[in-house]
């Protein structure tokens, strides 16, 4: 029997990548299991009762059936923190860097709350503790005074191509012919910025009147944003959509010549890699993880002082060095090397 790993689901790209990459090493020495941890999205009227009892049931789990466990919050983390005091080994991956982002909901305040005031609690009893970035790694010992090992995340190849680039149904189902077509994915909450991404399409539309921007997120900020499209006038040049099926996110890609990302303290900008991955040159702010993914500023730009767009080819032509960095199989080997380790 290989070394017992469980892993506490995250992102639906990242799990997969997990899933993949272990199936693929099945003849070596790590068991790996995505753990069916109750998720608050699928949510229901006892979610919280649900979730309380999958943590109370997973201490007596860590402790029997694991050698390692691999949380990703602390919320979750608390559990394996409860059973480290009873032999079991976890690892801490740490996925965000400000802690002073606005989150807009009751619930979505609680949460951010637990999980900001259990970090350094969980993080005390871990095996090791991990993060996605050099700037999440400076942000975390700033304020809380641990100090992770960056692992960056990674992107997935096989979802994520440029391969299939060309006239995608998409376009057929907005109605888009050959306009310059932007895209941003995210959250339409506060710390993401979304107004900003509003207020930079306007400047691209000044310069470039045959350019439309898909929209895709939901939030607390939907309607805000909504208001703020109308009042530059923009209501026929964006097309917002609440939610994209997983699967279906590299089709919208392949549809834009370029992405959008307002976000200033980007833990690391997984899905600015997505879609550069698939032909859609980033536009970012040059703040967060940013510098660091994608080097060059020509990638940037500054939302209080607009410049010209650069070539979406130019941008293209440092595609493959940028990607090569985050391959996942990469990122997921130096994992595995650590579940070895750490279960010793």
């Amino acid at each position: 029997m290989g070394v017992r790993v469980c892993f506490e689901p995250h992102l639906e790209s990242i799990n997969n990548a997990f899933i993949r990459y272990f199936s693929d090493h099945e003849e070596e020495e790590i068991d790996f299991v995505l753990l069916d941890k109750p998720m608050r999205k699928k949510g229901g009227p006892f979610f919280v009762l649900q979730a309380i009892w999958y943590r109370i049931r997973s201490v007596v789990a860590f402790v029997r059936d694991y050698d390692i466990v691999h949380v990703n919050s602390a919320k979750f983390g608390i559990a394996a923190y409860v059973a480290s005091f009873f032999g079991c080994k976890y690892i801490y991956t740490i996925h965000f860097a400000s802690t002073e982002e606005k989150k807009g909901s009751l619930m979505s305040w609680i949460y951010y709350i637990l999980e900001v005031g259990l970090l350094r609690l969980v993080a005390g009893r871990a095996a090791c503790v991990t993060t996605v970035s050099e700037y999440c790694r400076q942000e975390i010992s700033r304020r809380f005074k641990v100090n992770p090992l960056v692992v960056h995340n990674g992107y997935d190849e096989i979802q994520f191509n440029i391969t299939n680039r060309g006239p995608v149904k998409v376009k057929e189902e907005l109605m888009l012919g050959k306009e310059l077509v932007y895209i941003s994915v995210g959250r339409m909450i506060d710390y993401k910025k979304p107004l900003n991404v509003i207020r930079f399409f306007a400047e691209i539309k000044k310069r470039s009147a045959n350019s439309k921007l898909i929209f895709i997120g939901d939030g607390d900020l939907y309607e805000v944003v909504k208001n703020e499209i109308a009042s530059l006038k923009l209501t026929e040049s964006v097309i917002l959509i609440k939610q994209v099926d997983f699967k279906d996110i590299p089709e919208y890609y392949r549809a834009a010549d370029y992405f959008i990302s307002a976000c200033e303290t980007e833990a690391f900008g997984l899905v600015c890699l997505e879609a550069l991955a698939c032909g859609a040159a980033p536009l970012v702010p040059w703040k967060g993880a940013f510098p660091e993914i994608f080097l060059d500023r020509i990638f940037s730009y500054d939302i209080d002082k607009i410049t010209d767009i650069p070539d979406r080819h130019q941008l293209l032509s440092h595609r493959e060095g940028i990607l090569s960095r985050f391959r996942w199989a990469d990122k997921i080997a130096l994992y595995h090397r650590l579940y070895v380790e750490k279960a010793k």
